[in-house]
């Protein structure tokens, strides 16, 4: 047909992009998914039969009421006896005691076959459900940071790959039942708070370091306060510390510290709970007598970004507003209603006052209502003094209508209303009105 041309599409269809019958190779997708999103092909969530180990395992992680030290302690059982357990630093939260029991069970069942029972729903779902998709994202965050945990989760991953066979199980907790999986999970509990009383100190060795192998022997008090310079000794001095076999001992008996130290002590008192300027001179002072940390500290809180964007900060007192002063006579009104005696049938008197000049209109009436308003604007104050470009009121039902904003927005007048009673924002005009009441009484 001579009225049709045709030609080739240089744009791609989208169409030819979708994969044909003989495209890509035969698979199963939930077998694929199951290789990938867990640690190990062969991972099961149900009990292993005559496996070769059976484990219970658990963190505990709790506060002493008498000292407020923080208790950290994991345990590894059997449903006869206790093969593992011992005390974390007291900054471990109980999720990373139950992944470090865990990991430690997969490292006690290496080369055998094992059934581990936890209570951890954290724990068994590292295991079974997002473990290895955070490995595959390496233990990142969407704001790129790493994940909570990232170490403790990477040596779980790799200590699920040491038993000949593995199934990690979820067990209630706390069913106070006489089963064997009831019964073992409670011994675990009990092991893993007998072993939290004896919890590690909070050493900033172990905020560092994830290393298995013990850390080295604090120095010497002498050794630390060699940091010290010769205007904190003769301040010391000056306080009532003495001198004792080269350590420098406070008035109540604990050794001095140096400013040299107060960076590292404020961030190790400071801590991941963000303790206050209190709390962290608290924290020094039962160990040491310390000059000029609670300034230190102080500076401290105020630099910490967490504590700044999470913490309310003092108010700042703000002075009352007053309203923008008008640039020429009746600019600014401010309307009012006040009831007198009633006279001649009228009850009620609007009250208008110039703010520029604090000159007052009144106009009787016998209602207070929005038809009073408009007719003294339009037929008093508008013919006489011109259009006004704001108008004050309160929020009143004879100021807030729709036949008064109508007037406003045709005469582009702004009208404002404030709390009806509130002295502060009508200052002006009540007390005129309270001198016209006076008069007129």
């Amino acid at each position: 047909m001579p009225n049709i041309t045709v030609k080739r599409c240089n744009v791609l269809n989208p169409a030819t992009l979708f994969p044909g019958p003989d495209d890509g190779e035969p698979h199963n997708c939930v077998s694929v998914l199951n290789q990938v999103c867990t640690p190990r092909p062969d991972l099961s969530e149900v009990p292993i039969p005559n496996c070769d180990l059976v484990l219970f395992v658990d963190g505990s992680a709790s506060r002493d009421p008498a000292s407020g030290r923080c208790q950290v302690g994991y345990a590894v059982c059997t449903s006869h006896t206790v093969l593992q357990s011992g005390a974390l630093p007291g900054h471990y939260s109980a999720q990373a005691a139950e992944l470090i029991a865990l990991t430690e069970a997969c490292k006690l069942a290496e080369g055998k076959s094992a059934t581990i029972y936890t209570d951890s729903r954290y724990a068994f779902g590292v295991t079974h459900d997002f473990g290895a998709l955070w490995k595959h994202r390496r233990f990142l965050k969407s704001d790129g940071k790493p994940i909570l945990h990232h170490d403790k989760v990477a040596d779980l991953l790799d200590a699920i790959l040491l038993p000949a066979a593995i199934a990690v199980c979820k067990c209630p907790a706390h069913t106070g039942g006489t089963d064997p999986i009831s019964a073992g999970n409670t011994r675990a509990d009990a092991a893993a708070k007998a072993a939290a009383r004896h919890s590690l100190p909070f050493a900033p060795c172990l905020l560092s370091s994830t290393s298995t192998q013990p850390p080295s022997p604090p120095s010497a008090l002498p050794d630390l306060q060699t940091f010290s310079t010769p205007q904190e000794r003769k301040l010391w001095l000056t306080n009532g510390a003495t001198s004792s076999h080269g350590v420098w001992y406070g008035p109540d008996g604990k050794p001095c510290l140096p400013k040299h130290f107060f960076p590292h002590f404020a961030k190790l008192t400071h801590g991941l709970d963000h303790v206050s300027k209190g709390g962290m001179l608290d924290a020094l002072t039962k160990h040491w007598y310390t000059k000029g940390f609670s300034i230190y500290a102080q500076k401290y809180c105020e630099a910490c970004m967490t504590c700044a964007q999470h913490n309310p900060g003092k108010t700042t007192a703000k002075p009352l507003a007053a309203h923008p002063p008008p640039e020429q006579a009746f600019d600014h009104l401010m309307l009012d209603f006040i009831e007198l005696t009633p006279a001649g049938g009228k009850k009620y008197c609007l009250v208008i006052v110039d703010m520029w000049s604090k000159w007052v209109e009144a106009f009787p009436a016998k209602h207070a209502n929005s038809h009073a308003v408009t007719k003294a604007l339009l037929t008093e104050i508008i013919p006489r003094w011109g259009i006004p470009s704001k108008i004050s009121s309160d929020n009143g039902s004879h100021f807030a209508n729709q036949a008064l904003e109508e007037v406003g927005k045709f005469l582009n007048i702004d009208i404002r209303k404030h709390c009806s009673y509130h002295p502060q924002s009508g200052g002006a005009g009540r007390e005129k009105e309270w001198h016209f009441e006076k008069q007129t009484g």
